[in-house]
């Protein structure tokens, strides 16, 4: 397909491929030499750690995601939002405490519930993130919740299509899907982790009686 485009009668010429070609290197030479003559440009490992780790836990982007907190965080008083933000993380460290205390023996399946905390909890999730979760599972889920995850997918891009786009729908639409998606992931997660405590349950008791 490239080369059809490239090569056929409509193809432009290439002088102007040459043209263009030109002007975008000397534009990225330019950039790139003020850059270098400009030390606050390059704020150093500070401003790396600031863009990357530190945007993720401050939630400064409030765009519509598959996540919750984009909604919860647009709608609280700015007064109130460090202590928001510090509750949710804490949340997330005392989850990650207590299970790894109490799953200890099963570290595969500890890694699977992380993956599902932190696909749930996550300031801007993706769809990759269940994916993972998803594919460290190592059992069956009922037939509702894959309705739900199939119901979900489906609808979440019609919601943002008649919010963003068309006009006739609300935040709300969105968010909806966002919640029943979430609402899922715990599902999940308490379900698994409660069949693997009464896996580990039987399994005492059948060692204990022999």
């Amino acid at each position: 397909m490239s080369l059809l485009i490239g090569y056929g009668p409509d193809a432009p010429s290439k002088k102007l491929f040459l043209l263009k070609s030109s002007s975008k290197a000397a534009e990225c030479s330019a950039n790139m030499g003020s850059k270098h003559s400009n030390p606050d440009v390059d704020g150093g490992i500070k401003e790396m750690f600031k863009r990357t780790y530190g945007f993720i836990l401050t939630v400064e982007d409030l765009s519509p995601n598959i996540g919750v907190f984009w909604y919860f965080f647009a709608e609280v008083f700015d007064f109130f939002r460090n202590f928001f933000l510090l509750v949710i993380h804490i949340n997330i460290i005392f989850m990650i405490l207590s299970l790894a205390i109490r799953l200890k023996h099963r570290p595969c399946f500890l890694a699977f519930v992380y993956v599902a905390i932190c696909s749930m909890l996550k300031t801007y999730p993706s769809v990759a993130d269940s994916a993972l979760c998803l594919s460290l599972l190592e059992m069956h889920f009922s037939f509702v919740l894959f309705c739900g995850f199939v119901g979900v997918n489906l609808l979440s891009p019609v919601m943002d299509n008649l919010w963003i786009w068309r006009g006739t729908g609300n935040a709300n639409f969105y968010f909806a899907t966002a919640i029943a998606y979430v609402a899922l992931q715990i599902i999940l997660v308490v379900d698994s982790t409660s069949a693997m405590l009464n896996c580990d349950r039987n399994l005492k008791k059948l060692f204990t009686a022999s």
